[in-house]
């Protein structure tokens, strides 16, 4: 889903044109803090519609600061 929404994007920066090796070692190293840091560290699952995801992260970030 990641490089789908990078393809259709008009403008590539530095990250974007990194190998796919790159971009699998960057989201192991996140899955890594995410099972470090369990009380700390949301997971969302960004493999859906951009609104739902935009609103579950509105979601979580209300949920933590107590709203």
């Amino acid at each position: 889903m990641a490089l789908k929404r990078l393809s259709n994007r008009d403008k590539s920066d530095r990250l974007d044109l990194e190998s796919i090796k790159f971009h699998e070692d960057v989201y192991n190293g996140y899955i890594k803090v995410c099972e470090m840091y369990p009380n700390r560290v949301v997971k969302i699952d960004g493999n859906r519609e951009l609104e739902e995801v935009c609103n579950e992260c509105v979601n979580k970030v209300l949920e933590f600061i107590g709203r």
